[in-house]
């Protein structure tokens, strides 16, 4: 895939990815109107266990077998034992509710964690709160309630909320991002390699190497949000019916590949225009120039008499001549005819030569 194309594959890459999260966590609570909350778990699941540290520790997180835990959410493993738990929140909206269950020792035992807007408003009520003491901090995924409910919303549809254009905002944002340094990250090497050969200039590198990062960016951002709108449609209208959870995803990343491409094409098109070469900087022009200028030089006086019409008015045969008062706009009309004749008796350049010159003067 080209570099320009690589903002497109991230945005692709990611509908799938939230596709695959989607129907996981639909197979696990169904079309559940909370269904976010799922979201949030399998998402913390997937995020442990791709982190390159597990290649050293040989730990694995794994769900709890009830979605529905009173303390546990995931739990993590190593060589068949359980050596973490957590207990995941994704309820900004009802941080009192989980006070009360911290000051009862709940989730005592188990590291308690949510969702970044989650954590703002547990610090806020923990601070506020009367009676015990809240001693038990809470851990921020680095999770978005926008994403855990945006990525809901493309799974089951309508029934999990609506979206929102925060959420829309911030995928694009996100997805921007990342298709931006993606792209300018492989136009870095690219365009490294031609500096060093001294194919291009230092001045050229920073150029592909932004134009590159703002085309990934721009194409990334607006696939994303194609994907999004495509895969929240097709879950609602598929709601209730026994299609398979991963038909949204699909249309998602349909939609983003489509969007993302049409983008990166736009953007192609808008730069060959940009970066095309004026006909004056073109080597025909200046040699045409050239020669005009040897022939001005050759022939300083030869310049015929040429009738002119106004085009406010004036007629052909000089009635309103070239000083006319009035004659704002003018329109030369050179017979083939007066040409000829004057070069027969002041020079013995060719017709075409003469023209030129005329045309450059």
């Amino acid at each position: 895939m080209e570099k320009n194309e690589s903002g497109t594959a991230v945005a692709a890459a990611r509908s799938a990815a939230e596709g695959k999260i989607g129907a996981e966590a639909a197979s696990r609570a169904g079309h559940n109107p909370n269904l976010k909350g799922i979201v949030h778990e399998v998402m913390v699941k997937d995020r442990y266990n791709a982190d390159p540290r597990r290649l050293l520790d040989g730990s694995e997180a794994i769900l709890a077998k009830s979605p529905t835990a009173v303390r546990d959410d995931v739990l993590i493993m190593r060589d068949g034992r359980v050596v973490g738990r957590m207990q995941l929140k994704d309820t900004p909206a009802s941080a009192g509710d989980v006070i009360r269950r911290v000051q009862s020792k709940q989730y005592a035992g188990t590291r308690l964690c949510g969702t970044e807007e989650t954590v703002q408003a547990y610090d806020r009520c923990a601070a506020a709160a009367r009676g015990k003491p809240v001693t038990q901090k809470m851990t921020s995924t680095g999770i978005s309630s926008d994403d855990t409910a945006r990525v809901a919303i493309q799974t089951i549809g309508d029934g999990a909320g609506k979206l929102t254009a925060q959420m829309v905002g911030k995928v694009a944002a996100s997805s921007g991002a990342a298709g931006a340094a993606v792209s300018g990250g492989l136009a870095a090497l690219t365009s490294g390699v031609q500096l060093l050969e001294g194919d291009i200039d230092g001045s050229e590198f920073a150029g592909n190497v932004a134009d590159a990062a703002v085309k990934g960016g721009l194409s990334a951002a607006g696939a994303s949000v194609a994907g999004t709108a495509a895969s929240a449609g097709v879950a609602t209208v598929l709601a209730g019916t026994a299609a398979s959870p991963m038909l949204p995803a699909i249309a998602g990343v349909a939609a983003a590949l489509g969007a993302g491409a049409a983008i990166a094409g736009g953007w192609r098109r808008s730069s060959a225009t940009r970066s095309a070469p004026s006909p004056r900087e073109s080597p025909a022009w200046s040699a045409m120039s050239s020669r005009t200028l040897a022939l001005r030089s050759a022939v300083p006086s030869m310049r015929p008499p040429i009738s002119c019409a106004a085009v406010s008015g004036g007629s052909e045969g000089g009635r309103r001549g070239p000083q006319a008062p009035g004659n704002t706009r003018r329109l030369r009309v050179c017979s083939q005819k007066n040409h000829y004749r004057n070069l027969s008796e002041k020079s013995s350049y060719l017709p075409e030569q003469f023209a030129l010159t005329w045309f450059m003067m």
